[in-house]
């Protein structure tokens, strides 16, 4: 089965090796930060049972502790004691709690809310305990004590009166005896609760009962007031037996029920670390495990990145490396101009294979070059032979145009000498219709030779060593004012911007005198005549500008004027018509350009542009262009 064109491309080949790499190091990755996660839960959990266990330790001392305030609250009473109870119980719940939201141990969650259960069943039997301990107390301390008093004084006020039979006074001396007897038995109950003190107490109010009862036997008019002591003493009998059921009550939840919770507490406790001992183990035996599995798998994972890499490398040497390499030893002797150089793997359909097929191909170009080199070798030597000859002809060239100046600017300034002869020889008998011919003929030999003197400085124009220097622009526009010999009528206005800068001076300062001059010749305003000369910067050159309010040129002329010989406007007006051809080859050499806005009626604006700096190198490049 074929594979797609783009599965064998090299460079599907190197991203699929590469991404394998890169899926193993990811793999690798991924299971180090599982197994770097799950061993921080491990020893995070391992951490958290040890602190369960040291809590719990320290939990069981907090107890003991309490059981040590609460003997010491049962034997003094202290409402220190008992607040030191409460605050150490609520620092054991909080630690109990902050311990239970910490596990996630099912079985320690169970013993911690066993050890809450039990610590609030605790405390609130103790709260039972204070309560029975202070009706205790008021029982034995106030009430007890004040009733005894009552039943005293009652047999007191009975004793008072001297009409009672002594028989009557021997009881009441008998009973207010066994009443005393009893505060006295009961007061020893409360010390050491006994059930004998109990029964002396009551066999005491069963005397004094009985002795009341016999008085009222003996004097009838005694019988309320004996009455009244009876049922003192029943409140007085009442009062000590509640006592001692509070005293009992009392006793029954310290020694039973707050015992066995705190025992209940305590094996919970030990309960708790039992469990945690067991964890730990459990948690120690994973984390070996965790270890174990660990090492085998990242074994297995480097020595397959190992593997992998050495494959890719292997791979990449043999397909890639090694033919670039010998590709590149190819370039290296086609880039030498070899033409006979094998190009190797053109079998390959991958990007080697395009590799190859482009040494061919550059195999086939030096060859194709060798070619073009023989061909250009003898352009050369034909283009040498002609560059002679064109230097030949330039001369010639020049030869001609100084000939042609000077040889026949000879007989015309003797053909115009010759017509001032003959019009002084006349004299008066020279009629004026010869004496007009004779001027014209002297005008138009004047007109020959300016055509010819323009004809020259026209084959002059970029020829030889012009040498550059600083240049005034402002100066020069008043220099060539005053050479010029500028009307008086005529204004002349100089921008302030015109520069100073390193330029060809003769050719710059030719071209701003034939502007002017034309400016001034043309101007049909003397009265009223303006002419501005202003520059632009423009980077690496200056624009500059003659602006002339004259009759102006038609925009069909614009392009006719810059021509040879060709001459637009007065005719009047003495010129060769070859001035601004002069110009324009002046500019255009130097890599310029000369424009002309202008409409009839409103005046015209010449603008060209000239190079900051020209050197003689420019120059000369330029000349060479031109004579090409």
């Amino acid at each position: 089965m074929l594979l797609p064109e783009r599965f064998r491309t090299l460079r599907y080949k190197v991203r699929a090796g590469a991404c394998l790499l890169v899926a193993i190091l990811v793999g690798c990755g991924v299971f180090g930060c599982i197994t770097i996660a799950t061993l921080r839960s491990t020893i995070t959990e391992a951490h958290l049972v040890a602190n369960v266990r040291t809590r719990a330790t320290q939990i069981d001392r907090d107890v003991q502790e309490i059981r040590l305030h609460v003997a010491d609250y049962i034997a003094t009473g202290h409402e220190s004691k008992r607040s030191s109870i409460r605050e150490i119980a609520g620092g054991i719940s909080d630690e109990i709690t902050a311990l239970e939201k910490e596990v996630d141990d099912a079985k320690m969650r169970t013993l911690f809310q066993g050890m809450l259960r039990h610590l609030a069943e605790y405390e609130r039997v103790f709260d039972e305990v204070a309560g029975e301990r202070g009706l205790r107390r008021t029982l034995t301390a106030a009430d007890l004590p004040r009733t005894a008093a009552t039943v005293l004084h009652g047999i007191e006020t009975l004793l008072a009166d001297e009409t009672i039979p002594e028989n009557v006074v021997a009881s009441l001396l008998r009973s207010a005896r066994s009443v005393s007897e009893a505060q006295q038995h009961f007061s020893e109950y409360f010390v050491e609760p006994d059930s004998e003190s109990l029964k002396l107490a009551l066999g005491s109010i069963r005397a004094v009962r009985n002795e009341i009862g016999g008085i009222i036997d003996l004097a009838e008019r005694l019988e309320a007031s004996a009455a009244a002591i009876l049922d003192t003493l029943l409140e007085f009998e009442r009062i000590g037996l509640r006592s001692v059921q509070a005293t009992r009550g009392y006793l029954y939840l310290v020694h039973v029920v707050m015992a066995g919770e705190a025992s209940e507490f305590t094996y919970s406790s030990a309960s708790l670390r039992h469990r945690a001992d067991v964890v730990e183990a459990e948690l120690d035996r994973e984390l070996a495990a965790v270890m174990s599995r660990t090492l085998t798998i990242a074994g297995i994972g480097l020595a397959s990145l190992i593997f992998a890499i050495l494959a890719f490398a292997g791979l990449f040497t043999s397909f890639v490396f090694r033919p670039i390499v010998s590709i590149q030893q190819t370039f290296v002797r086609l880039a030498k101009g070899e033409t006979h150089v094998p190009i190797p793997f053109m079998h390959r359909r991958d990007e080697i294979g395009e590799m190859a097929s482009a040494a061919s191909v550059f195999s086939e170009q030096n060859r194709r070059t060798a070619q073009l080199l023989d061909r250009y070798r003898d352009l050369a030597r034909e283009l040498d032979a002609k560059a002679k000859e064109l230097a030949l002809r330039n001369e010639e060239l020049d030869s001609f145009a100084y000939i042609a100046s000077h040889d026949l600017r000879s007989p015309l300034r003797g053909i115009g000498q010759l017509s001032r002869w003959i019009e002084e020889d006349a004299g008066d008998r020279l009629p004026e219709k010869n004496r007009e011919h004779l001027i014209k003929l002297r005008e138009r030999v004047a007109r020959l030779d300016s055509l010819l003197e323009g004809l020259l400085d026209y084959s002059r124009v970029g020829r030889g060593d012009e040498p550059t220097e600083s240049v005034d622009v402002s100066a020069m526009v008043s220099d060539l004012a005053d050479v010029l010999d500028k009307p008086e009528s005529l204004v002349l206005e100089v921008s302030d911007n015109l520069p100073v800068f390193e330029t060809t001076r003769t050719p710059f300062e030719q071209t701003l005198l034939n502007l002017l001059s034309n400016a001034f010749k043309y101007n049909n305003d003397p009265d009223g005549g303006h002419i501005e000369v202003r520059a632009d910067d423009e980077g690496d050159r200056y624009a500059f500008h003659v602006s002339d309010n004259g009759p102006g040129i038609p925009p069909m002329h614009h392009e006719r004027i810059f021509q040879m010989y060709q001459r637009v406007g007065d005719t009047t007006v003495h010129g060769s018509g070859m001035g601004l051809a002069i110009v324009k080859k002046q500019i255009e050499i130097r890599g310029g350009r000369i424009r002309v806005d202008s409409e009839v009626g409103k005046g015209a604006t010449f603008s060209f542009t000239w190079p900051k700096l020209m050197t003689t190198k420019d120059s000369n490049s330029a000349e060479t262009n031109l004579d090409g």
